[in-house]
């Protein structure tokens, strides 16, 4: 039912059709858990020049070939890139371990070299091609809605406005996109028809809630045979859009901070922007102030102050003059659980762990951290020692946590806390099963 339903997104099989042996496609899963149903995908709408990178084909949690499995890093490309260059390919697809994000290098047909697209970029286009084909097929409805986060591109609203659809802006984090969809039917108003965010992340159709990089491989594959119709390049169309839209261009600075200053310090920073809101920046005016935290709008020129209508969140947000803005927010992750069972065979023995890991809420970081000490009330009574990294081992497997952060040994466990901003932590526990013979845990005494 989700391959039919991917499938089922296709706006223009008539170009996969007419073009499906004159595109070459180079993929990689690295080593995660795409490679079945993006080449199935890519075979079954009929795409017969898909090339595989052969070392990062199979799942392989210790991500040998690469230090960091993230398709928003150009590492992660290398060995796509080697095998695009022998089999001249016209894009080469990496999706990430859980193929929710797609990262993309087109050909530029001038110069023949592979040029990588940003989230936003990739987002953009697909948004474009979307769109532009349902309108020639008319099938933008009067109500329909493209979707984004509050710190992807404003090429987006651009692309919205030229198809007569309704620009929505949700805070990061793809749940809020998925949020929307869900409103749209439970009021029986608005029809979704296309959300991304920047990063790497975007979602064609609704049979999903969240981002999904499956169906976004089959768009590009898709778009790539649309332009290659007309003898473009998918280089050839993103530039097609900034002639079209204006050209637009986005970066990501981020500043590591670590331990108790480090989160103190970026409290102070934060706390400083929003009582002292910058006139200008880099010699652009400020002509809105958003502050998503105080829910407030500000005009900059009248005082006049309206609410953002979104939910309270640490952001703050600069409308600057011709268009620009920029944006500051602390990183951190949503409310979430997740457990994650990792199973090994040694001499004939299952050896099982587990690793519950829960985002938790925190007013008061020293607080919490005497509380968490504590014997009985829910406390731990375990000291937590604070470490700039953390490292555990786990049923014979070697995993490695970066950054600052909080470690403590347990009675049949460890605790593992990170600070994810000033409002939430993660706590990591570890735990060997009574009765599984772990060696490497047996060895390290926990």
């Amino acid at each position: 039912k989700y391959i039919a339903q991917v499938k089922a997104q296709v706006v223009n099989q008539k170009a996969i059709d007419e073009m499906q042996d004159q595109i070459s496609i180079v993929y990689t899963p690295l080593h995660g858990t795409g490679n079945i149903p993006a080449r199935r995908v890519m075979k079954e709408l009929g795409f017969t020049h898909v090339y595989v990178v052969p070392e990062q084909e199979l799942p392989d949690g210790d991500f040998p070939t690469v230090s960091y499995p993230n398709p928003e890093a150009a590492e992660a490309f290398s060995l796509g890139l080697k095998l695009a260059g022998e089999k001249n390919a016209d894009l080469v697809l990496a999706t990430d371990p859980d193929a929710d994000r797609l990262g993309v290098y087109v050909k530029d047909a001038g110069s023949g070299e592979y040029i990588p697209l940003t989230g936003n970029m990739s987002g953009s286009l697909l948004c474009e091609y979307v769109l532009s084909q349902k309108k020639a097929a008319g099938k933008i409805p009067e109500d329909g809605q493209v979707i984004k986060s509050i710190v992807s591109t404003n090429l987006i609203d651009a692309v919205a406005k030229e198809y007569g659809c309704e620009l929505i802006e949700v805070l990061t984090g793809f749940k809020w996109i998925g949020q929307q969809v869900l409103k749209n039917e439970k009021t029986g108003r608005g029809t979704y028809l296309f959300g991304m965010e920047e990063s790497y992340g975007c979602l064609i159709g609704t049979y999903a809630r969240d981002k999904d990089a499956i169906s976004a491989t089959a768009a590009l594959c898709e778009a790539a045979a649309y332009y290659k119709q007309k003898g473009m390049t998918l280089w050839d169309a993103m530039v097609a859009m900034y002639e079209k839209y204006g050209y637009y261009k986005d970066a990501v600075k981020s500043i590591g901070l670590s331990g108790i200053e480090g989160l103190a310090k970026i409290q102070s920073i934060m706390e400083t922007l929003r009582n002292n809101t910058p006139k200008e920046v880099g010699g652009y005016k400020v002509v809105f102030a958003r502050d998503y935290k105080l829910d407030t709008i500000k005009d900059m020129a009248s005082g006049e102050v309206k609410p953002t209508g979104l939910p309270s969140s640490n952001v703050l947000y600069y409308d600057l003059n011709d268009g620009a803005w920029i944006c500051v927010r602390p990183s951190g992750k949503q409310m979430c659980k997740a457990v994650r069972v990792f199973f090994c065979v040694k001499e004939n023995r299952t050896l099982v762990c587990i690793m519950f890991i829960r985002i938790l809420p925190v007013r008061n970081f020293a607080q919490f951290l005497q509380r968490f000490s504590e014997p009985g009330r829910g406390g731990s009574g375990i000291a937590l020692q604070y470490a700039s990294s953390v490292e555990v081992h786990m049923g014979g497997k070697h995993m490695a946590f970066f950054g600052n952060g909080y470690k403590a040994l347990g009675q049949g466990g460890q605790f593992i806390l990170s600070i994810l901003d000033s409002t939430f932590v993660k706590l990591i526990t570890l735990y060997c099963l009574p009765g599984a013979l772990c060696p490497l845990c047996q060895r390290t005494g926990y």
